[in-house]
């Protein structure tokens, strides 16, 4: 396998490029990021006068971005994109108010996922195994995450192999099996006992570069876009209650909701901070 995943295992060749690629740049970064603070010296007296904040900026750059990076995956996904296409044409701006909504409901559940994987250095499903004594209850949110878990995935997968045969002309059923194969890949990579960062950090860094291209094709085409008026816009942003006479409307409104606020994204956010926590707290003994 190209990824060593026990803790005795040595580094692999790919490991070992990355690693040093990474250390690269984060070296470069810190060397540029000390020539700025040279510029700002009250800042650095600032920050030498209060240790903790100076503690605590230090390590939310060095070890944060690139999970909230990869986690912002979650936001460009193939079902978010289809269903705000389906959306935007079917009613124009006035689903505004559904996509405004269900971020602010994704943005605290991910603050709680945040807090929940650095403090316990557990998953949620660790959590919920060691926390719940009764059996029933543990299996049937097991059975409930699967469930959801699966439907929601089912656009994601159709969306994928509909990538792949646009791109390279591989047929849909073989389109699937690729990107079931590239989802059993990282689930590899995440090892529960966060020994294995590094192949943690390979996630973050493909996963980011192509949340970053499609963010960027994603402003291109808005920037394209043409805009009646202004206030055309701002009206979607208005919960207006005679809208959810509409069933079309609250079936498109639901739609956007299970496409942002993803059952699986909690669990994949609380292993990857349960990671990062461990990997900070080894360093800190």
């Amino acid at each position: 396998m190209l990824i060593s995943i026990s803790k005795d295992a040595e580094p692999t060749k790919l490991e070992k490029y990355v690693t040093k690629k990474y250390d690269a740049l984060g070296s470069a970064i810190n060397s540029g990021s000390r020539k700025i603070a040279s510029k700002f010296q009250f800042v650095n007296d600032y920050l030498d006068r209060h240790l903790a904040l100076k503690n605590y900026l230090a390590v939310t750059v060095r070890y944060f971005p690139t999970n909230a990076l990869t986690l912002s995956s979650a936001f460009f996904d193939p079902g978010n994109i289809s269903e705000g296409i389906s959306a935007g044409a079917t009613f124009q701006y006035q689903m505004l108010f559904a996509v405004f909504i269900s971020n602010v409901f994704a943005m605290v559940l991910q603050a709680l996922c945040v807090k929940l994987g650095l403090v316990t250095q557990m998953d949620l499903a660790e959590c919920c195994k060691k926390y719940i004594k009764n059996k029933y209850v543990v299996w049937f949110l097991f059975f409930c995450g699967e469930v959801s878990i699966v439907f929601t995935d089912i656009g994601e997968i159709i969306g994928a192999s509909v990538s792949w045969n646009i791109l390279f002309g591989i047929p849909y059923i073989w389109g699937c099996l690729l990107t079931v194969g590239d989802c059993f890949l990282v689930l590899i990579m995440y090892n529960s006992e966060g020994n294995n960062s590094k192949s943690l950090r390979i996630v973050n860094i493909i996963v980011g570069l192509f949340s970053s291209i499609t963010m960027c094709l994603c402003i291109v085409e808005l920037a394209r876009i043409p805009i009646s008026t202004a206030r055309h816009v701002f009206d979607g942003f208005l919960p207006y209650l005679n809208r959810l006479k509409d069933h079309s409307y609250c079936f498109q409104f639901v739609s956007i909701f299970g496409a942002v606020i993803m059952p699986h994204l909690s669990y994949i956010s609380t292993s990857s901070y349960a990671i990062t926590a461990k990997e900070i707290t080894k360093k800190k003994q």
